[in-house]
């Protein structure tokens, strides 16, 4: 609605001073009446401010600008002092840095040449330790094989003894079990020696070296397996030859055929003189000795010749550890006396088993 048109507008306003020249604030309202009467409210919009207010907003914007400059300026010079405050700590930071990086460095460098020098002080050490174990071990070696050596020697020794005196069929004879255990002495005595009474210094190496004891025990074995043994009768068979005289003869006639006569040729061998010395009270007493014997060479005379002689008969028998050994000749009876012999030499080889008897009976 125009402004110009007074006569048909009722303005209404609030009271206050219209005088002034300074308009109310605030939404000014007014009234139109219509040409058919009707009454039509309308809204004005505030009206602008005056050159009083816009006098104070320019002195508030001179006053805040110069408020603002001066804050700016402050900000400035604090914003200057800071970043000096902040290159200084930087600065101061920086050399921190360093120092605690150079020392860390320093401390890093010195552990390293510490860890270096123990590293470097074991690694001599575990070679030392390394070639020193190899030393010790080439050394056992070589003791392993000169004890090896020198104990094959020690066996080999009791050979001749097991040979000599050993027991065949009985494994735990008297004879088998003495030299067993002389062998088991001088092969390891030294070491059960060492073990119960132990010696003096602590030695590295596993084994033993050689010693007198290791290069003296093969003799010595053989030494006191005969010394042990030697007296002991070690074989079961003991033979020989003998030669039987034959001029002592005992004639008989015989009884079954009168017209022969019957030469008895008897020898007697000791055996006591042959059988070992811690066997001959035993020997003694045995009965039923087995013994055999045969004739290994036997010449007869002319006259065993011309009066048809011919052996007749062998025996062998053992009593009281003499061994009797006796030869009967056939030959005709010629009547004459005294009785010619029909014999010129007479040898005949035996052998006697020495060994107890199981039973009473005897072989011939």
């Amino acid at each position: 609605m125009s402004r110009d048109s007074s006569d048909d507008v009722i303005e209404s306003r609030p009271g206050g001073d219209a005088g002034s020249g300074t308009p109310y604030r605030g939404v000014r309202s007014l009234a139109a009446i219509l040409p058919n009467g009707r009454i039509v409210w309308l809204r004005v919009d505030e009206s602008l401010a005056p050159v009083r207010a816009l006098g104070n907003l320019g002195q508030l914007a001179d006053n805040t600008a110069r408020w603002h400059r001066a804050s700016v300026q402050s900000q400035s010079e604090a914003i200057e002092r800071l970043s000096r405050t902040i290159a200084s700590d930087t600065e101061r930071t920086l050399d921190a840095r360093i120092a605690r990086t150079g020392a860390t460095r320093r401390r890093i460098v010195a552990s390293n040449r510490r860890l270096d020098r123990k590293l470097a002080t074991a690694r001599e050490k575990h070679l030392a330790g390394v070639e020193k174990q190899l030393r010790i071990e080439r050394e056992s070696v070589a003791r392993l094989g000169r004890r090896d050596l020198w104990d094959k020697l020690l066996v080999l020794s009791s050979l001749p003894l097991f040979a000599a005196y050993g027991q065949p069929g009985a494994p735990l004879g008297a004879n088998n079990v003495a030299l067993l255990l002389t062998l088991l002495v001088f092969l390891v005595g030294d070491q059960i020696v060492d073990a119960l009474f132990g010696s003096g210094d602590k030695s590295p190496y596993p084994v033993r070296d050689t010693d007198a004891w290791t290069y003296l025990a093969p003799a010595a074995n053989l030494l006191a397996g005969w010394w042990l043994l030697s007296d002991r009768q070690h074989e079961r068979f003991v033979a020989g030859r003998t030669v039987i005289p034959v001029d002592r003869f005992e004639p008989e006639v015989n009884p079954l055929l009168p017209l022969e006569l019957l030469y008895r040729y008897t020898g007697e061998i000791d055996l006591l003189k042959i059988v070992a010395l811690d066997h001959q009270d035993d020997f003694r007493t045995f009965a039923g000795v087995p013994a055999v014997a045969t004739i290994s060479s036997i010449e007869f005379s002319d006259v065993g010749k011309v009066n048809d002689a011919r052996m007749e008969g062998l025996t062998a028998k053992v009593t009281g550890g003499t061994l009797t050994i006796t030869l009967t000749v056939v030959a005709t009876n010629t009547g004459a006396d005294p009785v010619p012999p029909v014999l010129d030499a007479l040898e005949v080889t035996w052998m006697v088993d020495t060994e107890e008897p199981s039973t009473s009976a005897s072989i011939t």
